[in-house]
């Protein structure tokens, strides 16, 4: 169609569009409107076309969408799928006694696929040699057309596409014979987060409604996130994403909390990972007691920092599992190259970054809801650090004595920190004894949080005394005549010490000294910590002396 002069000075003129809408006043379509769309010419050029032809919406549709050719020719992916959907066909044919040689003596199996897209997915199941009836539900009109011209193209009737919401999905609506609950379910609703597309609340509302059930095969079934630690660098400088406009701020709130990035990172992670990867979070989706609710959960890993750096944010791929004992389609930057479905990045706000020296222990909290996941830094503390040592300790005890029977651990800290720790997961040491020489009722505040908010209470395994070092016995510590600890320890905090740290470090020697001089601390004992330095400077005060 030939377009007006004035309509061509107007686009060369005007910023590049993706489409343009005219009204028409006369022509063919008096009073209508005229679909102008741009394309490349071999010369680098731009040509408008004019469409009125009902394709037009489709057209337009999906220009808009850059990740739907990539995703089709995704051979790795699809090629994974295929076998997947192949194998629950093949055994919901043979569970009802169908034969792949004449589908027609039996009632096929019934598939639903969700959020079908293009229907590519309802095309493989559709295609199988049992012949499924496919129910395709695609609650975007215009890719509601495009899979119904697909399947229509391919001679594939045994499938219906439907333009509904899930929700909005009841088979007594579907022209085919389908069952409440179908032998198979298809779904990837999946975008480079995993759970951005609504995935969850999909396969919620399906479970709860009947429409699936315990007995449908999911696919995919399975999925684990794989998390990495960052930090910038030149190539990769992460934090310039968390530095908001100075006149803009949001309340901080999980709800809030910035969206992961999409992010290509083959050639960045190498330089930028503060750890090695991790697996904070996993979903399965083929059982409905499994999925998590609407308001989302948290889950705590221990991540050790592989470099000394200011940790930025944290980037994650996912791993999906489609059935067991399949390959997983993984979104990972060392699978094979494609690029809708990037990695994502967390970019932490500034005052979640976090120093870490090589080989801290991190707590890495991650979180998500139905729409999104992000992930918040506890700093390493005293606790990550003691529970590394302790169980170092007591392996190496262990070792040391030749027994059979676990070393006894002795904490001479007050509060019992050491203690509680090694006696408590991940540690769970079984032979555990805490010295308490305070005065007043500390003693009996750390009986009552050993016993009740710990579950402390086998005196077999776990014992508080009263007492001070130099008052013990072997026989107070169950120890035949003449033995000795296998672990001291102690977490340099004594109550009546707490404003000096030096003369703590100072009590706790004296501690070991009295212990060696009983017996209790032998030449095989490893001591928590083993050794301490005095650090010292020298400091110029002028205005000291009238202070």
């Amino acid at each position: 169609m030939e377009l007006p002069a004035e309509v061509l000075q107007l686009l060369s003129t005007s910023p590049l569009p993706s489409l343009v809408t005219l009204s028409t006043s006369g022509g063919s379509a008096p009073g209508g409107s005229l679909l102008l769309f741009p394309t490349l010419s071999p010369s680098g050029g731009v040509s408008w076309h004019a469409d009125g032809s009902a394709g037009a919406h489709l057209r337009r549709h999906v220009q808009t969408k850059k990740w739907l050719v990539p995703m089709l020719n995704h051979a790795d992916r699809n090629a994974k799928y295929a076998a997947a959907i192949k194998e629950a066909l093949d055994a919901a044919a043979a569970d009802a006694g169908r034969s792949l040689a004449s589908p027609a003596a039996a009632s096929p199996p019934t598939v639903l696929d969700v959020g079908a897209g293009s229907g590519l997915l309802s095309c493989i199941s559709a295609s199988h040699p049992s012949r499924p009836q496919v129910a395709a539900l695609e609650m975007c009109a215009p890719m509601a057309q495009l899979a119904s011209e697909v399947l229509s193209c391919a001679s594939l009737r045994n499938a219906e596409v439907l333009p509904l919401h899930s929700d909005d999905y009841a088979p007594p609506s579907l022209g085919l014979a389908s069952p409440a609950s179908p032998d198979l379910c298809t779904s990837e609703l999946l975008d480079y987060q995993l759970i951005g597309e609504g995935i969850l609340p999909c396969l919620r509302s399906l479970f709860a409604r009947g429409l699936i059930s315990p007995k449908t095969a999911v696919i995919p079934g399975e999925a684990t996130l794989v998390a990495t630690l960052l930090r910038d660098t030149p190539a990769l400088p992460l934090s310039s994403f968390a530095a908001p406009p100075p006149e803009f701020s949001l309340p901080s709130s999980p709800a809030l909390a910035p969206p992961p990035v999409p992010l290509q990172l083959k050639r960045f992670l190498p330089g930028s990972a503060a750890s090695g990867p991790f697996e904070p979070l996993s979903f399965s989706f083929r059982d409905p007691s499994l999925l998590p609710p609407p308001s989302g959960r948290a889950a705590t890993a221990r991540v050790p920092a592989t470099a000394s750096c200011t940790v930025t944010a944290v980037c994650f791929h996912w791993e999906l599992l489609l059935l067991p004992n399949h390959p997983p389609v993984s979104s990972s930057p060392d699978a094979p190259f494609q690029d809708h479905w990037p990695q994502a990045v967390c970019v932490l706000p500034e005052e979640g970054w976090l120093e870490v020296e090589e080989g801290d222990v991190v707590e890495v909290t991650a979180c998500h809801d139905d729409e999104s996941v992000w992930f918040a830094l506890n700093a390493p503390g005293r606790s990550a650090f003691f529970s590394a040592e302790l169980s170092d300790a007591l392996e190496l005890s262990s070792s040391l004595s030749g027994s059979p029977a676990p070393p006894l651990l002795l904490d001479v800290g007050d509060f019992s920190l050491c203690a509680i720790l090694a006696s408590t997961p991940p540690i769970s040491h079984p032979r555990t004894a805490s010295l308490e020489a305070s005065p007043g009722s500390l003693p009996l505040t750390t009986a009552r949080v050993c016993q009740v908010s710990n579950a402390l209470s086998d005196p077999g395994k776990f014992e508080i005394l009263a007492a001070s070092p130099e008052q013990l016995s072997a026989s107070d510590l169950r120890l035949p005549p003449g033995g000795s600890c296998g672990v001291v320890a102690c977490d340099l905090h004594f109550w009546q010490m707490e404003s000096s740290p030096l003369l703590s470090s100072l009590n706790f020697l004296n501690h070991l000294s009295s212990l060696r001089a009983s017996g209790l601390l032998g030449p095989a004992t490893c001591v928590v910590p083993r050794r301490a330095r005095i650090m010292a400077a020298p400091l110029e005060l002028p205005d000291l002396a009238g202070a």
